[in-house]
């Protein structure tokens, strides 16, 4: 497996492992860092000083069969990968700090989760025919950023979750038909957009299922069109544009009701029965082998979890949906002295790309 590593010092670029060595050239205004290979089985790109401002250009890359990781790059400007269609786990692009574009004009589906989150200069991503994740996807914390298309997303086997975007003013889902169901064995799945100050539309007209729909604290949201959703356990909408539509199923007035909700549904039953025999795609990009248990509940200062996988990351959650606290390593036990009381979720994301089913937690 060739894993990739690329550190650029004073505009000399070595590759670690591999043997890959990547050339530069120099713009007015960037110096390009190439990958010119065609497939990868592997690619982290961490932790880099590019010095000078950069963009991080992959021109013949079609596919990468493991992960794909751009994260922590300072002065790297801009990502463009113009043919890569296809990630077989995680794709995370983040904390990049300088970044301001991400161009992946042929990308499709994602075997896992799609991460793109806490790029503070970003303002654009262009994801125009990407169509499918295994996992999640979350984008957020991108203050930044105002343009983003998903205009051809139709199926999210985990969960959807937009939030801290600030600059963002819409949030457009024509094509999305489901989000957690259709997959294989349902464990869960969440539609989470909040705390986007300048949001003002979200459209998903075709949503059909859901199990938790939280739609908060998105003070300029005025538009809702959820004209077909059906959520199973929690719908909770408020704290938007005081003039928003109060109550399901959120159709407004001045547009049409989507497709009907019953010929979805078969739609998407039919893709599920079509799924060979021997495939078990696990939604949310979890397995079901990786159950977390966690203790004691209700809790006081400190929380243990027992888990069976190494863990990458934990994350608490309020009943919002805000993120409140991660923990980024394993430990004996956790200490969550600083949280106030109340019901929190935990989510815990394993180092294999697989992702536990939410659990909630009592803190007293």
């Amino acid at each position: 497996m060739k894993k990739i590593t690329l550190t650029l010092t004073f505009i000399v670029c070595n590759l670690a492992l591999g043997g890959l060595k990547p050339t530069t050239k120099t713009d007015n205004y960037l110096v390009d860092v190439i990958i010119a290979e065609d497939a990868l089985d592997l690619g982290m790109f961490q932790d880099t000083d590019y010095q000078v401002p950069t963009r991080l250009i992959f021109p013949n890359l079609v596919s990468v069969e493991g992960s794909l990781d751009i994260r922590g790059n300072s002065n790297l400007m801009v990502i463009e990968a113009p043919l890569l269609k296809y990630v077989g786990d995680n794709f995370v692009i983040e904390e990049n700090p300088d970044l301001l574009e991400i161009i992946l004009p042929k990308l499709n589906n994602v075997g896992a989760n799609l991460v793109f989150v806490e790029n503070p200069q970003l303002e654009r991503i262009d994801i125009s025919k990407f169509e499918q994740s295994f996992g999640d996807v979350h984008i957020y914390a991108n203050p930044n950023m105002t343009s983003m298309d998903l205009s051809r997303l139709e199926k999210v086997c985990g969960g959807i979750a937009f939030h801290l975007n600030h600059a963002l003013t819409a949030i457009d889902l024509p094509e999305l038909k489901s989000i957690g169901h259709y997959c294989g064995p349902h464990i869960g799945s969440f539609f989470h957009v909040f705390n986007n100050d300048h949001l003002q539309s979200v459209t998903a007209p075709k949503l059909a299922k859901v199990d938790f729909a939280i739609i908060t604290n998105n003070s300029q949201l005025k538009k809702l069109n959820l004209c077909n959703i059906v959520v199973d356990e929690e719908f909770d909408v408020q704290n938007n544009h005081v003039n928003i539509n109060v109550g399901p199923p959120y159709c407004p007035e001045n547009l049409e009701d989507g497709d009907n909700n019953e010929e979805i549904e078969e739609d998407l039953a039919a893709e599920e029965e079509n799924l060979p025999d021997d495939e078990v795609v696990i939604e949310d990009g979890r397995n079901e082998e990786n159950e977390a248990e966690i203790y004691p509940i209700p809790s006081d200062d400190t929380i243990r979890i027992a888990v069976e996988s190494p863990v990458e990351l934990i994350s608490i959650y309020d009943m919002s949906g805000n993120l409140v606290k991660t923990f980024r390593s394993e430990e004996e036990q956790y200490d969550i002295s600083g949280i106030a009381p109340g019901i929190y979720v935990v989510t815990i994301f394993y180092s294999n790309g697989s992702i536990s089913p939410s659990r909630k937690i009592i803190i007293r």
